[in-house]
């Protein structure tokens, strides 16, 4: 199966809807950094992050380091300071956090 999405994956015609999509099938199938591949290639094409970042499934992409400098990037961590932490992830000191 991850050979299969792989394949879909590296089309550049691929849609930005079904990068998106095959995130979470990357996830499912146990390739957490795949899925943050898929997941940052979808938002610079321009589909949104989505509830998709907080499904159950997406919860190993969501601990990787690289995870934590997207969110960085993309300026949830600012808004988070500012108007307070979600469900999936949380402050750790001053300069820190973590996502579940």
């Amino acid at each position: 199966a991850l050979m299969f999405l792989r394949e879909h994956f590296r089309e550049p015609s691929t849609p930005a809807a079904m990068v998106g999509a095959l995130a979470q099938w990357f996830a499912y199938f146990g390739d957490p950094e795949a899925a943050l591949e898929a997941h940052s290639l979808a938002l610079k094409r321009g589909q949104g992050a989505g509830p998709s970042t907080w499904y159950p499934v997406m919860r190993e992409m969501r601990r990787l380091p690289e995870f934590k400098q997207l969110v960085r990037e993309i300026g949830f961590v600012d808004f988070w300071r500012e108007d307070g932490w979600g469900d999936f992830c949380k402050p750790l000191g001053a300069d820190d956090f973590e996502c579940q």
